[in-house]
């Protein structure tokens, strides 16, 4: 039996729709495909919304079907899209999003490859995946490559929520344009403490945030005892203001900063669910056409109109509605 059949054997074994993976099957097509060039042997599954292609041993990923499916699921519930054929587009049509998950930096390298080799991205591609242990690309195939290290296999899944949280928000309303940093960075947090009741932080030590000593301590953290953290600070008007986060890159954002912003988004969210999406939707019509990597007074402008739009206030006001929220339960 050659490699290649081998592979669509272990396809037909491990999709969880129970789908025979036979050779008209794309994804698994796929899969082959970056096996072969790769050198690497990757198994695959397909589930609901998300297709995976892995070289760890099979325990160590098939939990992190669920949380996928689970994080989903959330992001539907807010944002009323249900198929992922609303969400996760390539030039072929409609795909499910391709989860890539490797053992080590070398295999990380080889898929990295792989993607850019079969799909051209931008430019600078290689470079800024190359660069991170777990990168997302939303564009030209939705996809989101990881690499186990330095993260143990159980922490996987903090990885996997999050990495979702980045793609749900640079897909709604696709504008092929960089999202607010504080949004997208944010959502994925909310998204990975709603989804697992903790989150990792891992963004902040040592991806690309804040590497602060303090924030060892955030490890698995919490999400309640975060938000709690987060509303002290605000109480001792030690929180910073959303005017001033919004100019932040995402080297700039540090754990007080995604911190105050998530619990800005999870509190816009139970006010009216509908009107948070419309508020990223606005931002996301309104954005510059031209790629601007750097913030400018047009950005911020133009989600003060969307809040205003959605809400019926904007950045001048936000942090005292927001802190008004939680002085209300106290009473």
């Amino acid at each position: 039996m050659t490699r290649f059949s081998a592979l669509f054997l272990v396809c037909a074994c491990l999709s969880l729709r129970g789908q025979d993976a036979a050779p008209e099957n794309r994804y698994a097509a796929e899969v082959a495909n970056l096996s072969e060039k790769s050198g690497l042997t990757f198994r695959f599954a397909e589930t609901d919304h998300f297709v995976w292609a892995w070289t760890l041993p099979d325990a160590q990923v098939a939990p992190l079907h669920k949380v996928a499916e689970d994080a989903w699921k959330h992001f539907a519930d807010s944002s009323g899209v249900t198929e992922y054929s609303e969400l996760w587009k390539s030039q072929r049509g409609p795909e499910k999003c391709l989860f890539i998950i490797t053992t080590s930096g070398v295999q990380h390298a080889k898929a990295i490859d792989w993607y850019a080799e079969k799909y051209k991205p931008w430019k600078g591609f290689k470079d800024a995946a190359s660069s991170q242990s777990y990168y997302v690309s939303s564009a030209p195939r939705v996809a989101s490559l990881i690499h186990l290290k330095p993260l143990s296999p159980s922490r996987l899944k903090y990885v996997i929520a999050h990495e979702i949280g980045h793609l749900v928000v640079q897909r709604y309303k696709f504008n092929n344009q960089v999202p607010p940093p504080w949004l997208e960075e944010a959502y994925a947090t909310y998204l990975e403490g709603k989804t697992l009741g903790r989150t990792d932080c891992y963004c902040f030590q040592g991806t690309y945030g804040d590497t602060a000593k303090s924030l060892e301590k955030l490890t698995e953290l919490e999400w309640k005892k975060w938000k709690e953290a987060v509303v002290d600070q605000a109480k001792k008007r030690k929180d910073k203001l959303m005017k001033g986060i919004l100019p932040l890159s995402l080297s700039q954002l540090g754990s007080d900063e995604v911190g105050k912003s998530a619990a800005v988004i999870e509190w816009l969210l139970d006010k009216d669910k509908a009107k948070f999406w419309a508020f990223v939707a606005s931002v996301k019509k309104a954005w510059p056409q031209d790629y601007q990597m750097n913030w400018t007074e047009q950005k911020s402008a133009i989600q003060d109109t969307a809040l205003k739009d959605a809400f019926g206030f904007g950045l001048d006001t936000i942090d005292e509605e927001w802190r008004a929220s939680f002085s209300a339960r106290k009473k």
